[in-house]
């Protein structure tokens, strides 16, 4: 059996979708879009800077605050 987890999800859709919008956010009135790969790309550096930082990768994290594609 597979795994379906967010993260695999996160990959087939950006190996799939690639340089499609993912996201959008609006910049002093612009709607401004984050491609699939740009991304999963910054979802890994991310990651990578919590284990950096001695978090395990079965630690939690909680993020307060409106959603924003800075939280990635």
């Amino acid at each position: 059996m597979s795994r379906d987890t967010v993260v695999d999800r996160l990959v087939r859709q950006a190996t799939i979708r690639g340089a499609k919008p993912a996201l959008y956010a609006n910049r002093d009135g612009r709607w401004i879009s984050t491609d699939w790969a740009t991304y999963l790309q910054r979802c890994r550096e991310f990651a990578g800077a919590l284990l950096a930082e001695g978090y395990a990768p079965a630690d939690a994290v909680a993020i307060i605050g409106n959603n924003s594609p800075e939280w990635v």
